[in-house]
């Protein structure tokens, strides 16, 4: 967890800057609509866990060792995040 008033090294991301992507309250409203009932702070957790996932696979493909640490700063940093929309959407998945 951060501290109060931290402020990441490359800004603080937020999926609502990435174009045609729903916010975490719009996530978690949409979820809880579906049957899943969600609040937009599991909605984030859910997402930079994934980030984390993918930023562990990434990183151990390189040949790197990353500590936790560096995986959880990884996910959480705005590039990252766009490089993968980037990817994903480049992919047509």
């Amino acid at each position: 967890m951060m501290p109060m008033g931290h402020k990441a090294l490359h800004g603080h991301a937020s999926i609502t800057d990435i174009d045609g992507a729903h916010g975490y309250r719009v996530i978690s409203e949409i979820m809880s609509a579906d049957g899943d009932q969600m609040n937009h702070a599991t909605a984030r957790h859910v997402f930079i866990r994934a980030m984390e996932k993918m930023a562990r696979r990434v990183a151990t493909s390189m040949g790197g060792k990353p500590t936790e640490d560096n995986i959880q700063r990884i996910a959480k940093d705005p590039r990252f995040q766009e490089a993968v929309m980037a990817y994903l959407r480049k992919e047509d998945f």
